[in-house]
């Protein structure tokens, strides 16, 4: 596969929902419950997307002009960056899409002179970013509504 990473446009967003909703019921099935994922899934929207386009860098990674995944860097409040909505087309896991994405954010980091990048990975997700060599710095029930799902806050010195 023969892919690039691109800026996120605001065009970009119904697509890059689709993707986040499509790897959340399919890829994260075997870790939570239907009622998890349907709740989780449903935080995606056009709408939230072309809001995270114009509060963060979203990065795309794409092939044939075809959408295989996104990821984005965030600035939080407290001077801390953090790597978040990694998200991957299930039709393309375990092709280097997440890989690339990450290397990509964590090279926009860099440029931005960011030190230390942090995580707030879904089970999953925590997998990967370990194998990565991110460590694991706590692990917690994070609240979606009613409903906790086990995930776990990861970082990597740059």
């Amino acid at each position: 596969m023969q892919m690039k990473i691109r800026r996120a446009q605001p065009d970009d967003a119904e697509v890059l929902a689709l993707v986040a909703r499509r790897s959340i019921q399919i890829s994260a099935s075997l870790w939570y419950s239907q009622e998890h994922l349907d709740q989780w899934a449903s935080a995606f929207s056009g709408e939230s997307v072309l809001g995270a386009i114009a509060d963060s860098v979203v990065l795309v990674a794409e092939d044939a002009d075809c959408v295989r995944g996104f990821a984005s860097l965030v600035a939080s409040p407290t001077a801390r960056c953090d790597l978040n909505l990694l998200y991957v087309d299930p039709h393309f896991t375990r092709r280097g899409v997440a890989r690339a994405l990450i290397d990509a954010v964590e090279e926009q980091a860099r440029v931005n002179d960011v030190s230390e990048l942090w995580v707030d990975a879904s089970i999953p997700a925590a997998i990967v970013f370990e194998h990565l060599g991110y460590q694991v710095r706590e692990r917690y029930a994070k609240r979606l509504g009613e409903l906790a799902y086990e995930n776990t806050w990861l970082s990597r010195r740059l």
